[in-house]
């Protein structure tokens, strides 16, 4: 580990800063994997008569609450700072993993689900944006891979200690253990992480005029590009949704997973994603930004189509380790496109839009899910996700540009 974090230190400008990043990072998806295993039963176990609509109504709720305030957040850290806003992110999940351990009616796990929800995006989306400012260009997507790979060892062992604690202590033990996460991440972001934007007093915290708006679109290096690859994240955000959202319940119901399978179908995920995370930020760094995110995007329909397929929890493995190689293949590329094609001084507003905007597009999903599962059976949210993501890679392929400079590969 300390080696790998001396060779990520000669990569960056701000060096303490990735260290950071990537260790609250990976406390982080510690606290949130953890609860991957039990919090949907969890959340159904409360809900009367344990519908499984209201369970999908409650998850939507959150998914546009969490992009309605992460939008906000990247406008108030552009014109105060990222740290600040990246903070009360980490607040809210504690506040949110508290609410969870103490509630015992419906009213209470909405709250909870909504603090959770809005700290969690907030902190992440803040997270992209300190990574791409605190590296330089031509290891911008080594630097994404060396802080998700990180996060990826937490969210391996993650689902093990949330299942162990379940299993061990009762069923809201893990919430618990997800608060001491959070509580550690608020004490390391508060004390070392330096911020990499300050702002300014005379920057507006949300342009409404039209010069403004027109003024941040010319900034932009490549409009088109970007705007494409809006299109093709919405398209993506609202048809994962439909197989995603629901996934555990599927898991656990239709495919009768017991809770051991659980945690391993979560954990083989990250572990995949842990492997092969930092070669794909290389791969990227070497050969450009686009051919692995076009691959992520192949290989992810083809996923949707196997969850549809799958008969036994062996089969779910099987794909969960195929999605954490899908995963890092794209991100670190797809990450430092992103950023690539923003502008510094409206990079966290922008990257606060994009979220929203796919956030907004993933919000009807779990609805959606529950309403297809409950009329035409649960595979058919896999099938219809598979069909509706089909066409991202064609909108990446013809449509984006790469932004890597040519004489970065020689």
């Amino acid at each position: 580990m300390a080696s790998l974090l001396k060779k990520l230190g000669r990569a960056v400008t701000f060096h303490r800063n990735i260290q950071t990043l990537a260790l609250t990072g990976t406390v982080a998806a510690l606290a949130s994997s953890s609860l991957i295993p039990i919090l949907q039963p969890f959340i159904l176990s409360i809900i009367p008569g344990e519908d499984i609509t209201a369970l999908g109504a409650m998850l939507t709720i959150a998914s546009l609450a969490s992009s309605l305030v992460a939008v906000l957040g990247g406008f108030v850290a552009d014109k105060y700072g990222r740290k600040p806003m990246m903070v009360l992110g980490t607040v809210l999940s504690c506040m949110g993993a508290i609410v969870y351990f103490q509630t015992r009616t419906t009213i209470g796990l909405l709250a909870a689900v909504l603090l959770s929800s809005v700290g969690g995006a907030m902190a992440v989306s803040l997270s992209v944006t300190m990574v791409s400012e605190s590296a330089g260009e031509e290891r911008r997507a080594s630097s994404f891979g060396y802080v998700q790979m990180l996060a990826s060892m937490g969210s391996a062992l993650g689902p093990i200690i949330g299942s162990w604690a379940y299993i061990s202590y009762g069923t809201r033990s893990p919430f618990l253990f997800a608060f001491g996460m959070y509580l550690l991440g608020f004490v390391v972001l508060l004390s070392v992480l330096r911020e990499t934007h300050r702002g300014g007093k005379q920057a507006r915290m949300l342009p409404w005029r039209l010069s403004e708006i027109k003024q941040i679109h010319h900034s932009l290096p490549d409009a088109k590009s970007l705007y494409m690859l809006v299109l093709a994240q919405l398209i993506i955000s609202f048809g994962g949704a439909f197989g995603g959202s629901l996934s555990i319940i599927y898991a656990s119901e239709v495919i009768q997973a017991g809770a051991v399978e659980l945690a391993i179908m979560t954990s083989v995920y990250m572990v995949t994603s842990l492997v092969f995370m930092i070669p794909a930020g290389r791969l990227s760094d070497k050969i450009g930004r686009v051919p692995p995110l076009l691959a992520h995007e192949i290989l992810y329909i083809s996923i949707q189509f196997g969850y549809a397929l799958a008969q036994a929890p062996i089969h779910l493995i099987l794909l969960n380790a195929l999605t954490g190689f899908t995963v890092a293949l794209g991100i670190p590329g797809f990450r430092a496109l992103q950023t690539e094609l923003m502008p510094q001084k409206h990079r966290a507003k922008l990257l606060s839009l994009y979220g929203f905007i796919a956030g907004l597009a993933a919000t009807p999903g779990p609805l959606l899910s529950s309403l297809v599962w409950k009329i035409y059976g649960p595979r058919m949210m896999f099938v219809l996700s598979g069909i509706l993501v089909a066409p991202t890679a064609l909108v990446v392929y013809t449509s984006v540009k790469e932004t890597l400079k040519p004489r970065q590969n020689q």
